[in-house]
This record gives C-alpha cells, structure tokens and sequence, in this order.
C-alpha cells in the first residue's frame, strides 16, 4: 500500500509539474504572439516639435493643441497621421494620462490586493488578449504606440505601455462581461420627424460606466482632424483613443450600449475601438452597417448610430455569433437588452429582460418621450436627468431603475444635422450641457481653442437639499461596501441618518442588512432586509438574493 501511495505521489506531483510547464510555455507564446504583432516605431521618428505653454492654460505641438476649459474638462484638438497624433495627445496631457493609469491599477489593486493573484490575472490578460492586435486597425495600433511613450514606467511590471494601453480599451468590454456587474447600465433613445420640434434627429445617452468618482474626475473632449478619414469629436476619458459617445463631420453619431454576455475566452476587437473606426471611415448607416458586420467583438453590445445624410437612426445589435438590426419609425430607444428579430428567442436575451433593470428604463424613457411635447435638445436633456421611476414613483436617489441613477460619467446630445454635440459637464449629466460645433472646430482647428456655442444650465436639483443628502449618503455608503467587500476597518457612522439621508432607497437598508450580518447581529439583520423588501428593487437576482439572506438568518 505505501509504495502505491508513494507511486500516485510521485506522479500526480510530474503531472502537475507538466502542467505549470504547459501553463508557462502558453503564457510565453501569448506574450510572443502579441509582441510580434505589435506595431514597431517608424525608422524615421524624431521628436521634432517641442510642447508650448501659454498663460491660459492652453498646451500647443506641431498642428495639435489641448486647452483646459472652464468646467475641468479637457479639449484635445489633434491633426496629422496616426503616429503623430498619438506623440501629440501624449505630449499634451501626459499628466492626465498617467493618473488615469494609477486610478485603474488603484482599483485593480484594491480589488485583488493579492500579489499571488495578481501575478495570475497579468498572466491571464497576456492569454485573454494574444491575438489583439490582429483585429485592431494599423491605423488605430500607430497612434496608440504613440500614446504610449507617455504612460508611465512605474507600471511597466504589468507589461509593456501599449499592451497595457490596448488592454484598457478592453476594459469596458471586460467591465459588462465578466459580471455583466452594474459598471455598465446605460440609456439612450433618438427622435426625428415628427417626434422633434424641427424634424432632425435629436439623439441623447447617459453613459453610466461607473469605477469609482476618481475615474471620472478627468474627461476628455477629443478631437481629430485624421490625414485620412473623417474628422471627429468624442468625450471620454485621458488615454482612450476609442470612442464610446462621438459623431463626425458627416454627421454620424454613434452611442454604444452594453448587453448581457457570456463570459468570452479571448479579446478580439474592443467595441469602443470599432465605433472610433466607424467614425473615421464611414459616413452614413449604409457604410457603417457594412464595416461593423465584417467585424469581430467579444461581448454583446447595442450600437446607436444617426445619420444626417439618411435624417434616421438604426441600433446595430452585436454579439461574437450573430448581428441584429433594429429600425423603428422616427423613435428610438435603447437601454441594455435587444429588440430586433435574431434575438427575440435568445435565452440569453430573455433572461436580462426579465432578470435586470434594463426593461424598466426603457419603459421609464418610452413614458416620457411619448408625452405630448415634442422633443429639443433641451427636452432630451431633462430626460436624461429623470430621476424618477414609472408613474413618478419615488425609488430613491441612485436607483439602477432611474434613468439618471447619479453615476453617469458623462451625458451626450448629438444634433447630427447641425453638427452640433452637447456634452454634460460635472457632477455626472447635471451640470451645464455645452455644446460644441464640428463645422466651427475643423474650420478653425489652428486656432488653440474650441469656444462652446450654447450653454444648457444645470439642473436645479444641485442647489436642493436631498442632492447634499445623497452625496453625503453616499461616502458613508462607498465606506460600508469597501467594509463589507475589503474588509476595510469597520465605518463609524449614524445609523439613522444615513437612512433618514436616502430614505426611499433598497440600497440604504440593503447595505444596512449586509452590514448587520457580518457582525453577527441577526435580529437587526433581518429587519433592514426585510423593509429593503419593501422597496423599489432593480433586479429579481437581487430580490431572490436578499431572501435567500433572510431564509439563511432563519
């Protein structure tokens, strides 16, 4: 008996040394395979141009220029080939871009504090992105290994800056896919004809991917004036040369929305990297329709896209395996799940309708933009800040529900026939709305800044008490998940106030059950899940969840 005992040791510890060979000699050839293809620095590059200051807070190299305007936010105007560009946004906003970096790897690191496991993810990523760069455009790749020479070295043990750059565009595809987790929970919808006020296209979205208020303290107005394609204007953030909310001189604008995926096993094309290529080499739904069908993506994803040549707009619906389109007359809307006919019997898809929140914001956009009054930009934009739930039901501050959940990165309204693009500025979309004028920016690109047009004032809710209410409930509520997900020192707060703070929300007794249970306090446990029960619950999952706590406290 020992010897076979000494038999099975001996082979069990080869077989699992054979399989860490096999895991390191696969994990080798993915960082092979994505290093050979990877762009290489023109022979002829020297940096020839030198960064320029000025008193106003406006940076110039070569042809391209970055200005930070009144609001915070950064407008990065930027001309010539690929490469060049890339040098120039680096030279330009270095800082920003850096500290994006940290505040990523921040969460990342506050997410996985194990060096253990995180060795193990960095090695993940190189398997999960091996074959990258063959679907990213040369065009895109060039100008990103330009961005690159101006990330920092301090992350370098990670992998090299433009693996690492490509890798983030991918973070947003990741973001959705992997927990299909709530980073992502987006609302869009256009009108055109009769539905708006002068008949042109009126296309709105709140773009709700939400890693932490530090990730969202830069934003970026980036503007590109390409030496082949399309000029055009997007808003995101420093370092994202992809496009999640944009529009071109043609008039094309483009919104993207996630949808329920499964998790996918290797990166192809990032989606915000395909909707920056639609921009810059299409110009109507005809040729954009064209060039996203011979794509590949990995996660599912809803493609808004107007067009002032066509007045219309269509949503292109995307998965890995198939593509949908969806047109519907003069009215649009879009939340987080598919409508066109692929997908009508898709397992997946009937499980996000009826499982998430999707559904009802859609419905909550549907009641609004189907009232009597016709819709301008101005109208558009009070829909975005809508923070009610259907029928004006109070659903407390920051409800999934809610199309305005007080998350939102940004908000946009695109006016396609006049070029016009209006951007919220802070906090979230209840800030004055800007807009900025195409025809006005790449007429006059030399010109080192990009004056705004209009201005839409912000939301009168920022001098009420209950917005002071919800950001205060707010920081005590960041506090209590990082306790009960890091394990971070035990928060010191007012009980009853943080409920009296959000009264009508099921996240303050939630938390506020979860809180109670780590701490073994049943009894109190049961009544905060209980009354949470009550409330305006976002999800069945979330629903059956919470039983689930009150069948275990039992």
């Amino acid at each position: 008996m020992r010897k076979i005992l000494v038999i099975i040791l001996k082979w069990s510890t080869a077989l699992i040394i054979f399989v860490l060979i096999f895991i390191f000699g696969l994990v080798q050839f993915s960082k092979y395979k994505l290093h050979s293809t990877s762009p290489h620095f023109p022979s002829e590059y020297k940096e020839m141009n030198s960064l320029i200051k000025d008193n106003n807070r406006v940076y110039s190299y070569g042809k391209s220029w970055a200005n930070k305007n009144e609001y915070g936010l950064w407008e990065v105007y930027l001309e010539g080939g690929a490469f060049e560009r890339g040098v120039a946004y680096g030279n330009l906003i270095e800082g920003p871009v850096q500290y994006q970096e940290e505040v990523f790897v921040n969460s990342i690191n506050k997410i996985v504090p194990s060096k253990v496991y995180q060795w193990f993810l960095k090695n993940l990523i190189y398997l999960f992105h091996a074959d990258i760069n063959n679907y990213v455009s040369e065009e895109l790749k060039n100008e990103i290994l330009g961005v690159s020479l101006f990330f920092s070295d301090e992350y370098d043990f990670i992998g090299k800056k433009y693996m690492r750059i490509l890798a983030y565009h991918a973070a947003h595809d990741l973001g959705h896919a992997l927990n299909n987790y709530s980073l992502v929970g987006c609302t869009s919808f256009s009108a055109w004809g009769e539905n708006t006020k002068d008949g042109d296209i009126i296309h709105a979205r709140n773009f709700d991917f939400y890693f932490g208020d530090e990730f969202a303290e830069e934003k970026v107005i980036l503007m590109l004036k390409p030496d082949s394609g399309y000029a055009l204007i997007s808003y995101s953030w420093p370092g994202m040369m992809g496009v999640v909310s944009g529009m071109n001189e043609k008039g094309l604008a483009v919104t993207i929305n996630a949808s329920m995926s499964e998790p996918p096993t290797s990166a192809s094309l990032p989606i915000s990297i395909l909707v920056r290529e639609v921009l810059q080499f299409t110009k109507n739904l005809n040729e954009a329709r064209n060039y996203i069908s011979e794509k590949e993506i990995f996660v599912s994803e809803s493609i808004m896209i107007s067009s002032a040549l066509d007045n219309k707009t269509i949503i292109i619906e995307k998965t890995p395996e198939k593509q949908g389109v969806f047109e519907s007359n003069e009215l649009l809307i879009c939340s987080n799940h598919f409508q066109s006919v692929p997908f009508i019997n898709d397992s997946i898809n009937i499980r996000n309708i009826k499982k998430t929140d999707s559904k009802y914001r859609f419905n909550r956009v549907a009641d609004l933009v189907n009232q009597k009054e016709t819709i301008d930009v101005k109208r558009a934009i009070t829909i975005l800040r809508d923070k009610q739930g259907e029928a004006e039901a109070n659903i407390g501050l920051g409800n999934p529900h809610a199309i305005n959940q007080l998350l939102a990165h940004h908000g946009v309204v695109f006016e396609p026939s006049k070029l016009n693009m209006w951007v919220s500025t802070p906090p979230y979309q209840m800030g004055d709305f800007i807009c900025y004028n195409l025809d006005s920016i790449f007429s006059n690109g030399n010109n080192t800044t990009a004056n705004f047009i209009q201005i839409i004032e912000k939301d009168s809710f920022l001098f009420h008490q209950d917005y002071h209410n919800f950001e205060q409930w707010k920081e005590t509520k960041n506090k209590i998940t990082d306790y009960l997900l890091f394990n971070t020192n035990k928060p010191v707060f007012d009980i009853e106030q943080f409920i009296q703070l959000n009264a009508s929300s099921y996240s303050t007794y939630y938390l506020l059950g979860r809180y109670y249970l780590k701490q073994s306090k049943r009894a109190e446990a049961r009544k905060m899940f209980k009354i949470s029960l009550t409330k305006d619950l976002p999800s069945q999952s979330l629903k059956n969840e919470i039983k689930n706590c009150l069948t275990g406290i039992k």
